[in-house]
Order: C-alpha cells, then structure tokens, then sequence
C-alpha cells in the first residue's frame, strides 16, 4: 500500500480542487474559496514528489506516478484556474476572447507538461512550470478587477510556460 501513497495524495488534491469549485459554482460561494483549493492543490503537489520518491521505487509504478501527477497538475493549475477564469469575468468581455484565454492557458500548461516528460530537463526546467504560473493566475484572477490586466497577465503567463527559457529548481 505504501507505494501508492503518492498517487494518492495526487487524487486527494484533484478532489479537494473539484469540491471546492463545484461548491462555489453551483452555491455561490466567495471566490476566495479558489485561492484556498489553490494553496491545498500546491501543497498537496510538494507531498506527493516526496512521498513517491521514498516509496516508488519500480519504474512501472514512477512512470505511473509521474503520469498521475502531471494529469493531476493539468486540472488542478491549468483548468480549474481557467475554469474559475471564465467565472468571474463572464459578461465583462466577449466569451469568444474569454473561452480562447482560457483555453490558451489549459493548451499552455499542457504543452509545458508534456514537453517536460519529452525533453530531458537538465539542471531545471524549460519554461515556468505550471505548479507555479497555476497559483498566480488564481490570484490574479480573484484579487484584480481589471479584465484587461488579466488578460494580459494571463497571456503573458501562458507564454511564460512554454516558451524555451531555462527555470532553475528549487
């Protein structure tokens, strides 16, 4: 069982985010309720390295386990934030340039994901990884008021993640 503990921290963060979201649409809840399945999903997301390095040591269940982290990471730093994106500013501008933002940034962090298996990272990563631009676009999402700005905030940081500059680790 100890080895699936990774994965399992994973799907806890996928299902916090998912409750969270759903709770807000449907009832209303205060946005900021999205900051906080944010800040669960990334910590959640630092847990899950650790526990599947201590525990994962067949490639067959490292393989999984990174396909479930990245797939977790999609949804909970790329389309749950598009998502809550779409929500707060429906009707301030077209929803054609809503929709294609927000399907930009899901598109981004996707590609950043899946160029990141594919490429050998060496000593860091090739573009902002989503765990990170995830976070901030949920901030900017709740905390400003300007959808111009986060636009082009959100823009900037969907360009951010894939294009081809080098991001140490920490």
């Amino acid at each position: 069982m100890q080895k699936h503990y990774a994965n399992l921290i994973s799907w806890s963060s996928l299902f916090i985010n998912f409750l969270i979201v759903t709770l807000t649409i449907f009832y209303n809840l205060n946005p900021l309720f999205f900051i906080i399945a944010i800040l669960i999903a990334s910590i959640f997301d630092l847990f899950d390295g650790k526990v599947a390095r201590k525990y994962n040591k067949k490639e067959s269940e490292k393989t999984f386990g990174q396909m479930t982290d990245s797939f977790c990471d999609i949804l909970n730093f790329g389309f749950i934030p598009s998502i809550i994106f779409l929500y707060i500013f429906i009707g301030d501008v077209s929803f054609i340039i809503l929709f294609l933002t927000s399907f930009l940034f899901v598109w981004g962090g996707a590609f950043r994901l899946a160029r990141f298996h594919a490429v050998k990272q060496i000593k860091g990563f090739i573009g902002v990884p989503i765990t990170i631009i995830g976070p901030l676009m949920m901030a900017n999402v709740v905390i400003l008021s300007n959808i111009y700005l986060v636009l082009l905030l959100t823009w900037f940081m969907t360009y951010l993640m894939v294009a081809n500059i080098k991001v140490k680790k920490f």
